[in-house]
């Protein structure tokens, strides 16, 4: 399989107003193939969406972004100008944002927002743009798209504003789309809807998809391989059979039991995942030590000890 995106020790590192240094992606590597579906799976504030945003090169100025390659066929996107990546944004590498709402422009309409992504990166006139627009809203699945275009994001439903990011994020055909949550809030049905969507999407376009996520039913429907983050490291990858049949390091084994075992425990209560010593191995700046268990299974070598529920 051809790598499309490569990325090899990324350290990511944020200021605050005290100038204290914040280091929030410790060693990362990253590889996605062509026409392939990889998900990053963890906890808030494991360091999936602040990957994304740096390999969108959407991060702040004052963020430190550092890493031994990143590139995308085989162009550096860490040395790339901001000139170089706004030809990138939005045609090549593309963006479901977890929150359509907040991520769509209020006071403009959906025909402009498309319209607006399209001649951005295509030489075409304003109409020809629009007919492209209408014709990607049919095939996200947006009925009378001829009325639809006219309305403002607050007059679609929770599901429908995401099928309209979705339009938007693949209105010039990306190599690449990052999808960061996209089925939060949505109630299960549409849950399906939206993920059946991106599958068939991805078959038409033969698009790249990195799926970020904290629902492991989503990797199981979705994903080709499996990234398990927790405090900015990676401890486990491999394919999604290989992380679910089999999985090694006591986070993602935690993280599995935690979902597994939503519905069956008390209501009053909450799944927890069981953090033991190997916490401390997370302390680490640099990246953590690889071990293969099998081909293409990676796992973290970490400290042995009884999990501490907490």
């Amino acid at each position: 399989m051809t790598d499309l995106l490569k990325v090899k020790n990324l350290h990511v590192t944020f200021q605050d107003s005290s100038k204290k240094n914040y280091h929030a992606i410790k060693g990362i590597d990253l590889v996605i193939g062509k026409n392939e579906t990889v998900g990053i799976v963890g906890e808030s504030g494991s360091g999936k969406s602040v990957t994304a945003t740096a390999l969108m090169g959407l991060l702040p100025k004052t963020t430190k972004v550092e890493a031994a390659e990143m590139t995308f066929e085989g162009r550096d996107l860490l040395g790339a100008s901001q000139k170089d990546y706004q030809r990138i944004r939005g045609n090549e590498i593309s963006m479901i944002f977890q929150d359509p709402l907040t991520t769509l422009n209020p006071v403009y309409t959906i025909e402009n927002q498309i319209i607006e992504t399209i001649r951005a990166h295509k030489n075409i006139s304003k109409n020809d743009a629009k007919i492209l627009a209408l014709e990607i809203l049919e095939k996200v699945g947006i009925k009378d798209p001829k009325r639809k275009i006219k309305m403002y994001p607050h007059e679609f439903s929770g599901g429908m504003r995401q099928r309209v990011m979705i339009a938007i994020a693949l209105a010039c055909n990306p190599k690449l789309l990052i999808a960061d949550e996209p089925t939060t809030a949505l109630d299960v049905t549409i849950q399906a809807q939206i993920l059946n969507l991106l599958k068939k999407l991805q078959k038409e376009h033969e698009t790249s998809i990195i799926m970020i996520t904290h629902d492991l039913g989503v990797v199981w429907e979705t994903c080709d391989r499996v990234i398990v983050m927790f405090k900015g490291h990676v401890v486990e990858s491999g394919t999604a059979k290989q992380i679910y049949d089999n999985p090694v390091h006591p986070y993602t084994k935690g993280l599995l039991l935690s979902q597994i075992n939503q519905g069956t425990i008390n209501e009053k209560e909450l799944p927890t995942i069981p953090y033991g010593a190997f916490v401390q191995d997370m302390e680490k700046e640099e990246a953590l030590e690889m071990t293969e268990v099998e081909s293409g299974h990676l796992v973290a070598k970490f400290t042995v000890d009884e999990p501490a529920y907490v």
